[in-house]
């Protein structure tokens, strides 16, 4: 039987190959980024890794896909790719929510007012779809734990935006939601540990449990 994995893989591999290869230079500004986040789908793929991760991923992915010379700051993007911290496609979000488009720049040969336009369009189209991408991720990080509540407890900040998003979000825009930069640090600092903080919550087996 046919091994349909792999050959998913060996698709990813091409593509990003062939991007690399034919994509012109003046077009080639967005392909960093791609290549960062198509390699980690790659291992998302060979550990066999679904859910909250995977699923940032591919909503960054294709997004970006369609962008040709927006680049990100060579410094950043060596902390979104190389960070031992956070996945890319987690760093990418939070850079995202904490430095808004300050790690973006757009460049171009053809210095048309239409051309820049239109790559500022879809860096702006992608600013207005962070929050709900974000407060996607938040809501399937609860989804992977025991006990919500312990969750929550352990990293209030999730449950604090997840509220403003539920309940405020009508009355408030999505600039003041994400404008308490602090918070957004701290869940970030915790989410390093998300695994700890999940074995803490997995819910004691009733035989485990001491009747009196």
């Amino acid at each position: 039987m046919y091994n349909y994995k792999k050959l998913l893989q060996h698709l990813i591999l091409l593509s990003l190959t062939i991007m690399m290869i034919f994509t012109p230079k003046e077009n080639a500004y967005g392909i960093d980024i791609l290549k960062c986040l198509g390699t980690e789908e790659l291992i998302l793929h060979q550990k066999k890794l679904t859910g909250p991760l995977y699923s940032l991923n591919q909503k960054f992915i294709n997004e970006m896909s369609s962008w040709a010379q927006i680049n990100i700051k060579t410094a950043q993007l060596a902390n979104i790719c190389k960070n031992n911290q956070f996945s890319p496609s987690v760093n990418l979000l939070r850079h995202f929510l904490i430095y808004g488009k300050s790690f973006f720049e757009i460049r171009t040969y053809q210095r048309s007012v239409s051309n820049i336009a239109m790559q500022k369009s879809l860096l702006n189209s992608l600013m207005l779809k962070v929050p709900n991408i974000f407060f996607s991720y938040l809501a399937s990080l609860q989804g992977l734990a025991d006990d919500p509540h312990c969750l929550n407890e352990k990293i209030p900040e999730l449950n604090y935006f997840i509220y403003q998003f539920k309940y405020l979000e009508d009355e408030i825009s999505f600039k003041q939601l994400l404008k308490d930069k602090k918070k957004l640090g701290e869940i970030f600092k915790k989410i390093k540990n998300l695994d700890n903080i999940l074995k803490s919550c997995e819910l004691e087996p009733i035989s485990n449990k001491s009747i009196e």
